[in-house]
């Protein structure tokens, strides 16, 4: 009989403990209901790419509200791309600091990537500490060329985030690929062009003096291509990323290295990178004044500005 009462009382038990279980399910699932139907706007999402006489928000809000996040593509067959300037000499987003050099976060593909490092370490960490993003998360870096102003935060960040893949243009002083290879990074040097991973390429070495590649990025909007300074000339670069994934470059966004160019050939430049497909332009870094008005004024609403802090989505461009 005590057998018996043992078991019973240890049913009861169970039972008590289940209906517990599920009464408290069925309250945290009311919870996050309401929290979505009640839900504020998405961070980023539906901004403008520019308006006459915009100028860099930050007024209101914390620095890291500005960044966009990966939500699924216009299609919803994939992730959109979101790239973030952590690092230029234009200032954009209140809060950031602005120095001369360029940096780019890539995210929304199999690997988050960054591309090129700036020139102070310490700033590119405090920029992407102040827009909420952990070094950790990077999992490769790609370089556009060796000068100071691209290659200068990348020591600083190997330390933050050691054992990163880093890929450098082959054409690279030796005493930065052995920083790399000390850091206990993988180093790939690139000659030709190559994929880094899924939806993401490198151009490969291109050039004469300086050499460099760029960055080409598949998303539901087409092609995207960062660059670093395009020595090798931005047109140049477009037109190899457009070879290397077989289909047309939507929008170039980084340095065009234009700052010291005439009119002339700020004005053919545009022309040839139209007559290529491109409908997006953000022009930064080395571009110079002039020639981003000159851009400015040809692509109009589909104008891309471009400084410290600035987060792009492939959600905000269409063909």
């Amino acid at each position: 009989m005590h057998d018996v009462r043992c078991v019973v009382c240890a049913f009861l038990a169970l039972a008590i403990i289940a209906t517990m279980g599920f009464l408290a399910g069925c309250g945290r699932a009311g919870s996050s209901g309401s929290a979505r139907e009640g839900g504020g706007s998405t961070p980023g999402e539906g901004e403008p790419l520019l308006e006459d006489g915009e100028t860099a928000p930050g007024e209101e809000g914390s620095v890291s509200e500005e960044r966009g996040e990966v939500m699924p593509d216009a299609e919803g067959e994939e992730e959109a791309v979101v790239l973030t300037v952590v690092y230029d000499n234009n200032p954009y987003l209140e809060g950031l600091e602005a120095a001369w050099g360029f940096a780019c976060l890539v995210e929304g593909r199999e690997k988050t990537v960054l591309f090129d490092t700036g020139g102070d370490g310490d700033m590119l960490l405090r920029n992407m500490s102040r827009l909420g993003i952990d070094p950790g998360i990077i999992d490769a870096v790609v370089i556009s060329h060796a000068h100071s102003d691209h290659t200068g935060g990348l020591s600083r960040l190997l330390r933050a985030n050691p054992g990163l893949e880093v890929y450098l243009p082959g054409s690279c002083p030796e005493g930065l690929k052995e920083s790399v290879r000390l850091s206990c990074s993988r180093l790939v040097e690139v000659s030709g062009a190559q994929r880094i991973c899924e939806g993401i390429w490198t151009t490969g070495e291109m050039g004469g003096e300086v050499r460099e590649q760029a960055l080409v990025i598949r998303s539901g909007a087409g092609l995207l291509l960062v660059t670093g300074c395009a020595h090798p000339g931005v047109v140049k670069l477009a037109g190899k990323a457009g070879e290397v994934c077989s289909e047309e470059v939507c929008a170039v966004m980084g340095g065009f290295h234009l700052g010291g160019a005439g009119s002339g050939e700020v004005e053919a430049t545009i022309s040839r990178l139209i007559a290529l497909g491109v409908q997006y332009a953000g022009p930064c870094h080395c571009t110079g004044d002039m020639a981003t008005r000159a851009f400015r004024d040809a692509f109009g609403s589909c104008f891309i500005q471009v400084g410290a802090g600035r987060s792009i989505s492939s959600t905000d461009i269409s063909q």
